[in-house]
């Protein structure tokens, strides 16, 4: 009897610490991300988690969230709903070097047309990263983009700066998930669903 007691209070245990732990989506790399946040008030699930490693080194781990899973990076890259992408240093880097990298994405994924149009936009953008000077191991940031268009990055959970326009909101995605992403890999694992 008192075995069949030890097991339903082993049992108990293990449901309740189950149940009262927070629930996590994906592990990468050793950083744990939520399988769900909120952005402006809406419910955002994690669509899909990877790392983006240069050259052998692990550089960031980048997790999208999206209003609803999908493995449609245009659906994503066009939607009218809010998105996140948070992606979390797993290497100290320089701020120029980052946004060099982004820049270099961007100017990958769009025509002359548009990167001069968004060449304010992207200025602005810049400053920003200039700002931070460097970032280290454990440093968050994050490109809130919202149904209006707009673009807010954060830094460590302070917004560095928001930009309007659907734009570069789009320009931005299309860093990860355009058609000449960062890292085919990370597309891939960020577009799970």
């Amino acid at each position: 009897m008192k075995q069949i007691i030890s097991k339903s209070m082993a049992v108990c245990f293990v449901a309740a610490t189950l149940w009262v732990s927070p629930g996590r989506a994906a592990e990468v790399a050793g950083v744990k991300l939520d399988d769900s946040t909120t952005a402006n008030g809406t419910q955002l699930v994690l669509n899909g988690a990877g790392i983006r490693t240069k050259l052998g080194a692990k550089v960031y781990v980048a997790g999208l969230y999206v209003p609803a899973k999908s493995t449609d990076a245009d659906s994503i890259i066009n939607g009218t709903g809010p998105r996140k992408m948070k992606l979390v240093m797993k290497r100290g880097v320089g701020a120029d070097t980052m946004w060099g990298a982004f820049r270099d994405g961007i100017e990958e994924n769009s025509t002359k047309d548009e990167l001069k149009a968004l060449e304010p936009k992207l200025e602005r953008m810049e400053k920003a990263f200039n700002d931070l000077h460097k970032t280290s191991e454990g440093d968050i940031l994050e490109f809130d983009f919202a149904a209006d268009g707009a673009t807010t990055f954060s830094f460590n959970g302070q917004i560095k700066v928001a930009i309007p326009g659907k734009d570069l909101s789009t320009a931005f995605l299309k860093i990860w998930l355009g058609a000449k992403p960062a890292q085919s890999a990370l597309k891939k694992d960020l577009l799970k669903g």
